[in-house]
């Protein structure tokens, strides 16, 4: 019981849309200009709430990470190029004090996030940020190797790498674990495999690189996982759309999820 719920825990998370480069294959990725801003999204899993600036960019984020025990709010500032530089995440759970979390986003000469470095407050006077972990971004075409670094190690933890399709959507996420000297590329855990319909995505007013690189212009209504070696399994996913176009409700293995927006 317990791998069926981790499994379907995994598969939510991991579809929960996706985005990346426009059709050229060195360009960083393209942003969307939204015609609603999405300020809630709600599951049995996670509930997230947005806030905006005069200029519509993402500034707050309020919720959960997959548990009501513990709730988190996020403030996100950006450099001179509009793109995030860092966000501070507060984390705050039942019978115990708050956990301090910056976020520290780097980009390479042509504008493409590389790394998410990951520190976290060990001592609350002065404050002292201690780096635990990285996420580290690598681009080779069409593909974004997603590498999991943590803090003292040689090498990654697990690498995903994100196949995508020519209109930005991930057509592929493929998930590999125990990597170590004698198997540098990782043993083979699980892949998703997508199918989209042609509406926007609800994220399509987040930040790129807030988002990347799980999530994509439109929304999956088909996702095909295989774990190790057992037999690939289908799942499909019912979309409610509003007037716009952008999902209300979604549908997949029993579990619902909505979204609400401010129309610009």
């Amino acid at each position: 019981m317990n791998t069926k719920i981790t499994k379907l825990t995994l598969l939510l998370l991991a579809i929960f849309t996706v985005s990346c480069s426009n059709d050229s294959d060195n360009d960083a990725p393209e942003e969307i200009t939204p015609s609603y801003l999405l300020t809630k999204s709600n599951s049995a899993l996670a509930f997230n709430d947005y806030k905006y600036n005069d200029a519509n960019k993402l500034i707050e984020i309020n919720g959960s990470d997959g548990s009501f025990t513990s709730t988190f709010n996020s403030t996100v500032t950006y450099n001179g190029n509009g793109k995030i530089q860092e966000e501070l995440k507060i984390v705050s759970a039942l019978f115990s004090t708050p956990s301090y979390h910056r976020i520290i986003y780097k980009y390479d000469g042509q504008g493409r996030l590389v790394e998410k470095k990951y520190t976290q407050n060990s001592s609350a006077t002065p404050a002292i940020y201690d780096h635990k972990q990285s996420l580290i971004f690598e681009y080779n075409g069409s593909t974004v190797t997603q590498k999991l670094m943590l803090k003292g190690n040689a090498l990654p933890s697990s690498k995903t790498v994100f196949e995508y399709d020519k209109k930005g959507n991930v057509s592929k996420s493929t998930l590999y674990n125990k990597i170590d000297a004698n198997t540098p590329n990782g043993v083979f855990f699980y892949s998703h495999a997508y199918t989209y319909d042609t509406k926007p995505n609800p994220e399509s007013s987040l930040a790129l690189e807030y988002r990347f690189p799980n999530t994509s212009k439109n929304n999956p209504i088909k996702v095909v996982e295989t774990y190790n070696s057992d037999a690939p399994t289908t799942a499909d996913i019912v979309l409610e759309y509003n007037e716009g176009g952008y999902p209300v409700k979604k549908t997949q293995s029993g579990i619902v999820s909505s979204y609400e927006y401010k129309m610009l």
